[in-house]
């Protein structure tokens, strides 16, 4: 039976064994944005149980809702291969994306549908660092400083990523047309840094909010998400290569390392090095 009234907003949350985090997020997601124009999309690579909890949130909640368990269907899994999952789900003309640790305010969204609104964006990046550097939310010095050192590495590795100040965010909102007909593929998690590169965009604002730590369950980044990270930069590298020979694009590319040669144990190490021989002032701009 089609729908004759789909929603205007699409909500895509990948999940795994978030049991602890999914009841209280789908409540404030409700909050936020109450009403029957919006969806909630998860896609659920769990091995606990939290897709009977997902499954009986969005029941007792005003949320049209649906659960994809994705490791039935491939036994693969993956953050940003989840998201694009989602997005082939969502029927929203505007869909957005945030993870399930209550990291990511859901009392932000109704900023970033305004800022979509008033300047006309295709893409609307929350982002942590428009107030200045932080250690909130991240968990202690070194997660924190992994994260600058990797948000250098985009933004001087890929000019579209200097045109928002948290380029690996992901906590985003998007319209449709960005990723329609795009195809996305990405690696490991930085699933925004993909869009900008393939997504067909022409304006982006950001929108600050307030970085939470984890509410519960364990961080899914690790040391092969790294080594993971760096093979996507050098992936996005050759494809925006590619739309600077089809596209007009005002920019040129940087080098990244090659993680092929990155040896396995190097990960923070490696960040931090390579992060030192740039200047954040020069890299910050266009």
């Amino acid at each position: 039976m089609v729908d004759d009234h789909p929603p205007s907003l699409s909500f895509v949350i990948p999940t795994r064994n978030e049991s602890e985090n999914v009841r209280p997020l789908v409540a404030s997601i409700c909050e936020a944005v109450p009403g029957a124009a919006k969806e909630v999309i998860f896609v659920d690579d769990s091995d606990d149980d939290t897709p009977a909890i997902l499954q009986r949130a969005i029941r007792d909640s005003d949320c049209r809702g649906s659960v994809l368990r994705r490791n039935q269907l491939t036994g693969s899994g993956g953050l940003a291969t989840a998201v694009v999952r989602g997005f082939e789900l969502a029927r929203g003309r505007l869909i957005c994306t945030m993870d399930a640790d209550l990291q990511h305010p859901a009392s932000a969204v109704p900023m970033m549908l305004n800022a979509a609104r008033a300047t006309d964006a295709d893409v609307v990046v929350g982002s942590r660092y428009m107030s200045g550097l932080g250690l909130t939310g991240f968990n202690g010095a070194g997660r924190f400083a992994i994260s600058a050192v990797a948000r250098q590495f985009a933004r001087i590795a890929l000019p579209p990523a200097r045109l928002t100040t948290d380029p690996l965010s992901g906590f985003f909102l998007i319209r449709r047309s960005v990723i329609e007909g795009r195809a996305l593929q990405p690696v490991g998690y930085k699933i925004l840094l993909e869009v900008l590169v393939r997504g067909r965009w022409s304006h982006i604002s950001d929108v600050s909010y307030s970085f939470h730590s984890r509410n519960a369950g364990v961080s899914k980044a690790t040391m092969r998400e790294g080594r993971l990270f760096l093979r996507h930069l050098n992936l996005l590298r050759a494809a925006y290569r590619i739309r600077q020979e089809t596209d007009i694009v005002p920019f040129e590319l940087a080098d990244v390392p090659d993680p092929s040669r990155v040896p396995q144990a190097a990960g923070e190490e490696l960040f931090v090095a390579y992060g030192q021989r740039y200047n954040p002032r020069t890299a910050d701009s266009p």
